[in-house]
């Protein structure tokens, strides 16, 4: 429960610049996200997800059922938007996770991301229509840029969340027949 109410806190604070004024662009794409959101929560039978504006993160995902979108997010090519999107969507549509200590977390999540991240090539799929290898291209291009941004030092990763090139790892085994390669960033 302590994690859970860390993780609503966080998208509190996240929204806390919320009542900025968005573009159009940025409303249309706001809007586009909270339909993707929708389509994916009714076709998984999960509870909703309410797509909000949040700072600087690009993309929060609260088991709340709220989901803190940036603006680098919404303003992003449409195939890395979707692609994030679908990412943090993986969490909704899986199995809730039991309740874990901090200390357990990190191994609980050695499982979660991996399901998590063949979830959303799932949910691209099937949403949005595209062809199986689109989708497990475009989640292999996240995993592999995150993966960057972590080497870069751009951005951080939680001790409690496997690494990016873990995930990648474990993505590539996976989707084997699709004869991806690790990132660069993970060599």
């Amino acid at each position: 429960m302590v994690l859970r109410i860390a993780t609503l806190s966080t998208v509190l604070l996240a929204c806390a610049g919320c009542a900025v004024a968005l573009t159009p662009a940025e409303e249309d794409s706001l809007a586009e996200v909270q339909a993707f959101a929708d389509a994916t929560t009714r076709a998984y039978k999960v509870r909703s997800v309410k797509i909000a504006l949040g700072g600087e993160a690009t993309v929060i995902y609260a088991e709340f059922g709220v989901m803190s979108v940036g603006r680098a997010t919404l303003t992003a090519p449409l195939a890395v938007r979707d692609a994030s999107i679908a990412l943090m969507l993986g969490f909704a549509v899986l199995p809730e996770a039991p309740p874990t200590s901090a200390g357990r977390a990190e191994a609980a999540n050695r499982t979660r991301y991996p399901e998590r991240n063949a979830a959303a090539v799932d949910i691209l799929t099937n949403v949005k229509g595209l062809p199986i290898r689109v989708a497990v291209h475009e989640i292999h291009e996240s995993l592999a840029a995150l993966a960057q941004a972590v080497k870069n030092k751009q951005v951080s990763v939680s001790p409690q969340v496997p690494h990016p090139c873990e995930q990648m790892q474990a993505f590539v085994r996976r989707f084997a027949r699709y004869q991806l390669e690790g990132a660069p960033a993970c060599r």
